[in-house]
């Protein structure tokens, strides 16, 4: 069963496969941080110009932000 962080590195690999992070995020409370800021991204993109492959992916993202929350993982 895969973890909330293994989860995390899917998703970031799949929106941008050629990202690198400089150091591995290691804090739930992190990641999901930066996975509301790409839904942010995404939001905003979707609203200049719909994409059918973006769309998937703005709902794949949104699942993985309710798994976070629904364990408890909160911002910083």
């Amino acid at each position: 069963m895969k973890t909330l962080a293994d989860k995390y590195y899917d998703f970031v690999n799949e929106y941008d496969p050629y990202y690198q992070e400089s150091e591995p995020v290691e804090n739930l409370s992190e990641m999901l941080y930066n996975l509301e800021q790409i839904n942010e991204e995404l939001t905003e993109s979707l609203t200049r110009d719909f994409d059918e492959d973006l769309f998937y992916l703005a709902e794949h993202l949104k699942a993985l932000i309710g798994q976070f929350k629904a364990e408890g993982v909160e911002t910083i």
